[in-house]
């Protein structure tokens, strides 16, 4: 979810929630904000980071909650004036419990702006 500032073109503010698919059982919530700028106008291509902090449950056999911090580099391609398929590339650290957790990866995502 997320929420645009009109007074500074680019930046918005975002809150997250999902979950582990695979491996152990985990929740995450998330909220920060990114900063996105228009790099090819004509095509409405655009990039920038996304930083967001927050809380990493766990519900497996290590039932603790963690701080969370995540960062990724954003780059999306707007289809219309409200649809856009974006591509992220993020790494996130989760402090705490038995050790530190590091997770990385990429995700593809299909965004409809209300």
């Amino acid at each position: 979810m997320g929420y645009a500032i009109d007074a500074v073109p680019g930046l918005e503010l975002r809150a997250d929630f999902g979950g582990a698919v695979a491996g152990p059982q985990a929740l995450m919530a998330e909220a920060g904000a990114r900063y996105l700028r228009v790099l090819e106008p004509k095509l409405h291509i655009y990039a920038g980071p996304e930083v967001e902090i927050g809380g990493f449950f766990t519900r497996g056999a290590d039932k603790s909650g963690r701080f969370l911090a995540r960062g990724a580099l954003v780059g999306g391609i707007g289809l219309t004036e409200r649809i856009a398929v974006e591509l992220s590339g993020d790494l996130a650290v989760a402090p705490g419990g038995a050790g530190t957790l590091v997770f990385g990866g990429a995700s593809a995502r299909g965004v409809f702006r209300f």
